[in-house]
C-alpha cells in the first residue's frame, strides 16, 4: 500500500517551478507531453517534450503560412519573364522586321506558372493565352491546345463559365489544325459541360459539334484513330444532352455511336446503345421508325439477337404497337436488366400509350389543344379572325341564294343605320370557286356588227325560273 501511494505520488507531484505538468496525448501539437519512465519500485523519472504551437497549424490561414517575401519574389521573377517575352516581339533590324514568336512562346508559358505559383490567377490566365497566340502563330497547336486548357483550368477556379468553356473550344480548335480529332471532340464536350448551367443551348450545340467531328455522317467510314476516347465521348455527349431534355439531338448521337461502337467492336456498349434507340424513338412516339430501326438495323448483328437488351426491345416495341398498358409497365420494368443508363431509364419510365399513340405526349399535347380552340374562336388563320368559316355544304346553299336576296326590297340595316342609295351593299362572299352558271350564255354573234344580247341570269315565270322568287316578300 505504501509503495502504491508513493508511485503515485511521484506521477502527480509538483514541479519544482511550482507549475503542475500536464498529462496529455504527445501527438497533439501545441501541448506538454509528459512520460513516466519508473527507474525502480517506488521512483520515477519525469521527462516533458514542448511541440510546435497549434496556431500554426491552421488550415484556413495559407496565407499566413507562406511569407509575402516569397509572393512577392515570385511576382518579381514573372514579370521579369514577361517582360523578356515582349522584348522578343518587338521587331527591329537584327531579327529581319519579324517578331520571334518562338522565342517569345515559352518565355509566356515560364512567366504564366510563376504568377500562377504567386496567386496571381489573373496575370497567368493572360499570360497563358499570350503564349498560345505565340505558338499558334508557328504553327506548334499541340503546345497552344495545352496553354488554352491550363487557361481554361483558371477560369474554371474563378468560377467564370463561360470564358472558361471559350478557352476549352479554342483547345479544340487547335487539336483539329494538329490532326488529333478525338482529343479535340473531347475538347468540346468539356466545354459543353463547362458552360450547360449557363447556356444549356450552348452547352449542346459544343456537344454536337464535338460528335459530328468524332462521329462520321451516314455512308462515311469510321476513323479508328479516335477509338481511345470516341466511347467516352460519346456517351457524355449523349447523356448532357438527355439532362437538358434534348431528345432529338440525343436520338442523332446514339445513332452516330452505334456506327462508332459497331466499328471499334465494343459490343458491351454497342447493344445498350441500339436499346437506347429504341427507346428514344418511342418517345417521340415514331413507332414505325423504332420498328424499322429495330428490324433492318439492330437484328442484322446475330450478336444482339442473343442479348438481353434485344429482349427487352423486343417487349417495349411489342407493347408499344399492341398499346396495352400492362405489357407496356412490364417492359418498361424490365428494361432494369439491360442496365441503362439512369438518363435513358427516366425516359423510359415516361412511356405511356397516350404518348406512343399520339406522338406527343403531356405538355406539348396540351400547347396544341388550346391553340386549336384559339384557332376555333378567332375563325381560324385563313379567314383573318372574321368569323367561323364555311363548311363545305353550306358554301354552294349561300352561293345559289344570293341572286335571290339582291331583289329582296331595301331596308335599315340591323344597327339601325339606312343604306346610302336605297341599295344594299354587295353581299360578302367566301374565297371560294364559283359554280358554273345555272343557264349558259349563248355564243355572241358579229356577223351584223351589232353587240350581243345576253339572256338574263333568272329566266322569267313563264319559263318556270321561279326557283330563287318563292314566298319572297314584295
Amino acid at each position: 500500500m505504501s509503495t502504491f501511494s508513493s508511485d503515485r505520488s511521484a506521477l502527480f507531484a509538483k514541479s519544482t517551478d511550482g507549475k503542475g505538468s500536464k498529462s496529455t496525448s504527445p501527438n497533439r501539437p501545441g501541448t506538454t507531453s509528459t512520460f513516466t519512465t519508473p527507474s525502480a519500485r517506488g521512483s520515477s523519472t519525469l521527462s516533458s517534450t514542448r511541440h510546435t504551437p497549434l496556431s500554426s497549424y491552421r488550415t484556413g490561414d495559407v496565407a499566413a503560412a507562406v511569407p509575402k517575401r516569397m509572393n512577392l519574389e515570385k511576382l518579381k521573377e514573372a514579370e521579369q519573364w514577361r517582360v523578356k517575352a515582349v522584348k522578343t516581339l518587338k521587331t527591329s533590324l537584327f531579327g529581319n522586321w519579324q517578331p520571334d514568336y518562338l522565342s517569345a512562346a515559352p518565355y509566356f508559358d515560364k512567366a504564366a506558372s510563376l504568377y500562377k505559383a504567386a496567386g496571381a490567377e489573373e496575370q497567368a490566365k493572360a499570360a497563358y493565352m499570350k503564349s498560345a497566340e505565340c505558338n499558334e502563330k508557328t504553327s506548334t497547336y499541340a503546345a497552344a491546345a495545352m496553354a488554352y486548357r491550363n487557361a481554361a483550368q483558371i477560369a474554371k477556379v474563378e468560377e467564370e463559365e463561360e470564358a472558361a468553356g471559350e478557352l476549352l473550344a479554342r483547345e479544340a480548335d487547335m487539336w483539329v489544325l494538329q490532326g488529333d480529332v478525338g482529343r479535340a471532340a473531347d475538347s468540346l464536350v468539356k466545354a459543353g459541360v463547362q458552360v450547360e448551367d449557363a447556356c444549356p443551348k450552348q452547352a449542346v450545340a459544343y456537344c454536337l459539334q464535338g460528335v459530328s467531328w468524332l462521329a462520321p455522317d451516314q455512308g462515311e467510314s469510321v476513323d479508328l484513330r479516335s477509338a481511345p476516347l470516341a466511347s467516352d465521348v460519346l456517351s457524355r455527349s449523349l447523356n448532357l444532352c438527355l439532362r437538358n431534355e434534348q431528345v432529338h439531338p440525343a436520338l442523332d448521337i446514339s445513332d452516330k455511336a452505334g456506327r462508332v461502337l459497331r466499328a471499334q467492336g465494343l459490343t458491351s456498349s454497342l447493344y445498350k446503345m441500339y436499346c437506347t434507340t429504341t427507346v428514344l424513338q418511342l418517345y417521340i412516339g415514331d413507332v414505325v421508325a423504332a420498328d424499322k430501326t429495330f428490324l433492318e438495323v439492330h437484328l442484322q448483328d446475330s450478336g444482339y439477337i442473343r442479348s438481353v437488351e434485344c429482349e427487352c426491345a423486343e417487349n417495349l416495341l411489342s407493347a408499344a404497337k399492341g398499346l396495352s398498358r400492362t405489357a407496356l409497365e412490364g417492359a418498361v420494368h424490365a428494361l432494369s436488366r439491360a442496365y441503362l443508363d439512369n438518363s435513358v431509364l427516366k425516359f423510359a419510365r415516361r412511356l405511356t400509350v397516350d404518348r406512343i399513340s399520339g406522338g406527343l405526349g403531356g405538355e406539348e399535347e396540351e400547347e396544341e389543344e388550346e391553340e386549336e380552340e384559339k384557332e376555333g374562336r378567332n375563325g381560324g388563320p385563313q379567314h383573318g379572325g372574321m368569323g367561323p368559316s364555311l363548311s363545305a355544304p353550306e358554301a354552294p346553299l349561300l352561293l345559289l341564294l344570293l341572286p335571290a336576296l339582291s331583289l329582296l326590297r331595301p331596308g335599315p340595316f340591323p344597327q339601325g343605320r339606312s343604306c346610302r342609295g336605297g341599295r344594299l351593299p354587295p353581299p360578302c362572299r367566301p374565297n371560294l370557286p364559283l359554280p358554273p352558271p345555272l343557264f349558259p350564255l349563248p355564243p355572241p354573234s358579229s356577223s351584223n356588227g351589232a353587240k350581243p344580247k345576253h339572256r338574263p341570269l333568272l329566266p322569267p315565270r313563264s319559263q318556270g325560273g321561279s326557283l330563287f322568287l318563292l314566298n319572297l316578300p314584295r
